[in-house]
């Protein structure tokens, strides 16, 4: 069973604050974030580090100074020498996101806004294009969304980034409960969340997504995972 929870940092002003939270993850995730040139970016980037150490030190049951990361050599970063607990993150806006279960999973979180429509031609497949301009034009946007964190969330589940065009593939979408794609001899399920200017869509091999997400606010993370990460030395 998976889970997915959600952080706002819409409350996140203080940058000052960084500087702290960089002492609970890794001296090379604290410098690639420092170098991010756009503060938002920066703390998006370490509220999704600080929310992943902090799940996985309350399921595992270990200390943050134990948890050591690798990836696989498409760049998805996983856990080491730990087996059974998978995770990805996702962060748009002022939304951080994170599924975690015990099977290979994805997840993308986006912010709904206007977009320049000729982006459709790199995300939707030739049938996916087809259903898209017969769709109402208020409904194109919502269509459009979701299709892409659809298609994010298979890629990021199969940890392989960019190397698959978005346009390659077709998302079956024939009900709310019945969303799959046949992709390399393999069958993934999907579950689409709307928040209000958010679209959210899991992806995985086993179908087994919460009805519901658990929110927190900048303030209740805060105070969760200061009494969680205590371990100041962590792992590179």
């Amino acid at each position: 069973m998976f889970e997915i929870y959600a952080v706002n940092i819409k409350d996140f002003k203080d940058e000052k604050m960084l500087d702290k939270f960089f002492e609970y993850v890794s001296a090379e995730k604290a410098q690639r974030l420092s170098n991010f040139k756009i503060a938002e970016d920066k703390k998006r980037g370490i509220l999704g580090e600080l929310l992943v150490r902090y799940l996985i030190c309350s399921k595992l049951k270990i200390k943050n100074n134990e948890i050591e990361f690798t990836t696989n050599r498409y760049g998805k970063p996983f856990l080491k020498d730990y087996i059974g607990l998978e995770y990805n993150i996702s962060h748009s806006n002022e939304l951080v996101v994170c599924a975690i279960g015990d099977y290979e999973v994805g997840i993308d979180v986006e912010y709904i806004k206007n977009i320049d429509f000729d982006t459709a031609n790199y995300v939707f497949s030739p049938q996916e294009y087809e259903e898209y301009s017969h769709i109402p034009v208020y409904r194109r946007l919502d269509y459009f969304y979701s299709i892409w964190t659809l298609k994010e969330s298979l890629i990021k589940a199969k940890g392989l980034g960019m190397y698959i065009p978005m346009n390659s593939f077709t998302v079956n979408r024939n009900s709310p409960k019945d969303v799959y794609c046949l992709y390399d001899n393999s069958k993934y399920y999907f579950k689409e969340y709307s928040m209000e200017e958010y679209k959210l869509s899991i992806c995985s091999k086993l179908k087994a997504f919460p009805d519901n997400i658990q929110f927190y606010s900048f303030e209740e993370f805060y105070s969760l995972f200061q009494s969680v990460l205590q371990s100041k030395g962590v792992k590179v």
